[in-house]
């Protein structure tokens, strides 16, 4: 067995190897990228159309880095959703039963401030993208323009 002496000599003449040192460098660079992994932003998806929500989820993990957290029916349930999965932004249709868009808009942006919400619509009328932005809402994208949809995604998630 090697005394303290000994051992500590080993680490002293370790440490002074210009090779070690470069090799303990060098791994302390990989160890450290890998905790620094980038958290994938996550947003919530409304519609009441079930067919228009798995596209847009398609599309927006298939074109993003974001993860779609969850998905609403209405605007309502886009409120119960948003309060337990937390989501970085919202994406909301503006026709649905039971809560519109504007209306939920409104009521996300009171519940949680600092949360984006876009409303991604098939409605191209200049008074209601007047109300949204009063609501709120921090875009009006329509559904024919999905391109124009992620570049706002990308716009208020980087």
């Amino acid at each position: 067995m090697m005394g303290l002496e000994a051992i500590m000599q080993s680490i002293v003449r370790w440490t002074e190897s210009p090779t070690a040192l470069g090799e303990f460098k060098e791994r302390s660079k990989s160890m450290s990228a890998r905790f620094e992994q980038p958290i994938s932003k996550s947003i919530l998806i409304v519609d009441d159309s079930l067919p228009a929500r798995k596209l847009l989820r398609s599309f927006v993990e298939s074109r993003t880095s974001f993860e779609v957290c969850g998905e609403a029916v209405n605007g309502l349930d886009a409120i119960e959703k948003a309060r337990t999965l937390h989501p970085d932004l919202i994406v909301m249709d503006f026709s649905m039963p039971a809560m519109n868009g504007l209306e939920a808009g409104s009521v996300l942006k009171a519940m949680l401030p600092e949360v984006p919400v876009v409303m991604y619509t098939a409605h191209d009328s200049a008074a209601m993208k007047v109300q949204a932005l009063a609501a709120g809402i921090r875009a009006v994208v329509q559904k024919h323009d999905i391109d124009g949809l992620v570049g706002h995604l990308i716009e208020l998630l980087e």
